[in-house]
């Protein structure tokens, strides 16, 4: 009964119907602008002959379109009117959040690699009036692959801020997070720091050397220690920052939501 509760499947398939009635306009004309944007930069590309269109393109439009359609999918909350019908709509806090994940995530996604492919014909098209070619979109390559993944990771932050803030959520979300980020940062390296002082000449200065019972031993890390550090370091970073991390932000949204049912 709890788990029925928490979730159904036709009361989220309610929800997403709901969601695209409700915004259909403002989702088409989003489309309609960044295709737009895309056609605008392809006539400048070909007329210049710079080729790289896609390699600069594809992901930016992908974060900046992404971000702004995440900050702006809890709006209908920043009117007392909206907020109340929208918290009392029959479907749980749960449901909420992962409705809206969808549709700005993977919906988003999905939607604007459609798009972005309809718009490498169209990118074709206008090079050959200049007798020029783009080079051709590669949308499994490392660079894209990471970024689409990076993009589902840290769009869970800007749906946190979508909960958390009203109107600009965007720009409140930015500065928050930064600040977060920047906190985290100084408390790691002060804790380090202070665990290991005995290792440092000044402030951030390793020590060329120690005493240790009467063995004078390099501090500084050789060559070998260093790309063991920096590859296990890439290994649990990408663990931590494109898995582990966007659940907790997608678990807390859902906390911080339950929190303005109350």
């Amino acid at each position: 009964m709890e788990i029925q509760h928490l979730f159904s499947g036709p009361r989220l398939g309610y929800l997403l119907k709901r969601e695209w009635y409700e915004h259909r306009k403002f989702m088409l004309l989003a489309i309609a602008v960044i295709f737009i944007l895309l056609v605008a930069n392809a006539i400048a590309y070909a007329h210049n002959r710079e080729n790289d269109l896609h390699e600069k393109f594809f992901l930016f439009l992908l974060f900046v379109g992404g971000f702004i359609l995440t900050s702006l999918s809890f709006s209908e909350m920043n009117t007392a009117t909206g907020k109340l019908f929208y918290l009392t709509l029959p479907a749980s806090a749960f449901e909420k959040v992962i409705s809206k994940w969808l549709l700005t995530s993977i919906g988003y996604l999905i939607t604007y690699i459609m798009l972005y492919l309809l718009f490498t014909v169209v990118a074709d098209g206008i090079a050959k009036l200049y007798d020029f070619s783009f080079i051709p979109l590669d949308l499994f390559s490392d660079q894209n692959r990471l970024g689409m993944h990076l993009y589902i990771a840290i769009q869970t932050i800007f749906l946190l801020g979508a909960i958390a803030f009203q109107k600009f959520e965007i720009f409140k979300t930015i500065v928050f997070s930064t600040l977060i980020w920047l906190l985290l940062a100084a408390t790691c390296l002060l804790i380090f720091r202070l665990v290991m002082f005995d290792l440092f000449d000044g402030l951030h200065h390793f020590r060329p050397e120690m005493n240790i019972d009467g063995q004078r031993i390099p501090v500084e890390p050789n060559r070998g220690f260093v790309r063991f550090a920096a590859d296990n370091a890439s290994c649990y970073g990408r663990l931590l920052g494109l898995y582990i991390a966007p659940v907790v932000v997608v678990v807390a949204s859902y906390f911080k939501l339950k929190e303005k049912e109350l």
